[in-house]
């Protein structure tokens, strides 16, 4: 937010995180109240892994469907002295095939917010030298003989 007195000219501006030089970006035209949205790039001291941690295929053969299992898990590690708020963001398949279901499982914990692409935000505050983990599965069902690429 420009919490200034003044209007903020477009062009180039100087990055600074705390004392720390972080880069350079230009900006348009900021009225005074006005929201903006800057990126630092990423910082060194968060770090993300996100790893795959169930793949299940089950194919029954007297069945007509089959139904594949996925969870992936995302950990966020604050190597700070300082709380970090993280936005992470992270999407299941979207199926466009009438045979074929998506389905979120589970969470732990529950996304903020999701939307009809499947796409899922986490809203989270990091304490100091903490790591927090996310956790979600999901399913993908289909019929027997559909071959479905993409998936993990």
């Amino acid at each position: 937010v420009n919490n200034s007195e003044y209007l903020l000219m477009p062009g180039l501006i100087h990055l600074y995180d705390e004392s720390l030089y972080a880069g350079k970006t230009t900006i348009e035209i900021v009225p005074v109240g006005a929201e903006m949205e800057l990126c630092f790039g990423t910082d060194d001291h968060v770090k993300i892994e996100r790893e795959l941690v169930k793949r299940q295929v089950n194919k029954k053969v007297l069945q007509e469907r089959k139904l594949n299992l996925y969870a992936y898990k995302i950990k966020i590690t604050n190597n700070t002295n300082t709380v970090k708020k993280a936005e992470v963001l992270d999407q299941i398949p979207v199926s466009k095939h009438e045979e074929i279901k998506v389905k979120l499982e589970e969470s732990h914990p529950q996304p903020s917010s999701t939307d009809d692409l499947n796409r899922m935000i986490w809203l989270l505050d990091l304490p100091p030298y903490e790591t927090k983990t996310i956790l979600y599965e999901f399913s993908v069902d289909s019929a027997q003989e559909l071959i479905i690429r993409g998936l993990p």
